[in-house]
């Protein structure tokens, strides 16, 4: 469960939540990172710390997490990308910059990723860093699935180019720490060099001074900056929902093999991802939990290669009376299970 440089792109493969982040990143063309080590967000740094390169990635711990942030504000003001990396508590130990931050703006891509800790499983508080983004009126992402982690990150940088301000993105224990398949993008050739210049105006993004008077100014512009992001997501309020009709999961298998022999693959091309490259919903991530209602206990033959790993829910009541309640109870099971994919637990800890 790691990336290296020969993944290349199409490649699927598995990773834990903080690797898929890390890959986000890379697949952004991060130049600095910066954090403060901390569960569950120290992987991140860890893994970015292994594509470390002199003039393409700098990457550090830093003394904490506000001389981090302060490390990768001074990237982006210099026109790089760079990404700044904490748990929930470290917010509040760099929220006085990050006010500061929030009026200057930015100009390189700027991500802040928390890792929150619901339960405290790792932590002696819960606290909660999404209230951040709202006092400090800043774009917010989080992903709900490994996919999403990378490809949400890589997007942030992005989105906060577009909008010349930091942009949060919170992950939680249990996405950080599970791992799931995810499907690589291109790693590009990391160019360009710092350059920074604060002799124009106040109000040139480009050359003036990067502070955050006149305060009212700033303050007005960062709420049209939360208004452009409003008016650019405004339509991404849909959701994939896939209805299977005489679906088997042999059957699906029968399918692929054949399709398989048809393109003249060899025996030894064949391995999982190509197994998974053949199935009905190839882009599609395996699932992480499959509630099964009416209180039966058996597969009844679905999803039989992406539901390997899957955590199983048995609820007891039919699928008509299946409400938020029952749904609750679903979730609340799957965050009570050690996601091990076939390791022991010693392993998976690792």
């Amino acid at each position: 469960m790691s990336i290296d440089k020969q993944q290349g792109e199409g490649a699927e493969v598995l990773l834990m939540g903080n690797e898929a982040i890390a890959r986000g990143a890379l697949e952004a063309g991060v130049h600095v990172a910066a954090g403060y080590p901390g569960t569950p967000s120290s992987e991140i740094i860890e893994t970015l710390s292994r594509f470390a390169e002199p003039g393409k990635l700098y990457v550090e711990w830093s003394a904490n997490e506000k001389v981090a942030m302060e490390v990768a504000a001074a990237a982006s003001f210099s026109g790089l990308r760079s990404l700044c990396v904490m748990k929930q508590n470290g917010v509040n130990v760099a929220s006085d910059f990050l006010l500061h931050l929030v009026g200057s703006g930015t100009r390189g891509g700027m991500v802040l990723v928390t890792c929150d800790d619901p339960g405290a499983l790792s932590s002696v508080n819960e606290g909660e860093s999404r209230h951040f983004a709202r006092l400090m009126e800043i774009p917010l992402v989080e992903p709900a699935d490994f996919q999403e982690a990378k490809e949400m990150t890589r997007w942030a940088f992005t989105l906060s180019e577009e909008l010349r301000t930091i942009v949060m993105l919170r992950s939680v224990t249990r996405m950080s720490h599970a791992s799931g398949n995810v499907v690589l993008g291109e790693l590009p050739s990391i160019e360009g060099k710092a350059q920074f210049s604060c002799d124009g105006p106040v109000s040139d993004p480009e050359r003036g001074p990067m502070i955050s008077a006149p305060v009212i100014e700033k303050h007005r512009l960062q709420q049209e900056k939360v208004r452009r992001a409003i008016e650019m997501t405004r339509n991404n309020d849909r959701l994939v929902l896939n209805i299977a009709f005489n679906y088997g999961g042999r059957d699906e298998l029968v399918h692929a093999v054949q399709r398989m022999i048809a393109d003249g693959l060899r025996p030894e091309d064949v391995d999982e991802a190509a197994v998974s490259r053949y199935l009905y919903l190839p882009d599609t991530p395996d699932p992480d939990l499959i509630i099964r209602t009416s209180g039966e206990f058996r597969t009844s033959n679905f999803l039989i290669w992406q539901g390997a790993y899957a955590e199983w829910y048995i609820s007891p009541v039919y699928w008509p009376d299946f409400d938020k309640t029952e749904y609750r109870k679903a979730l609340d099971h799957f965050a009570s299970r050690e996601r091990r994919f076939g390791l022991v637990s010693a392993q998976a800890s690792s």
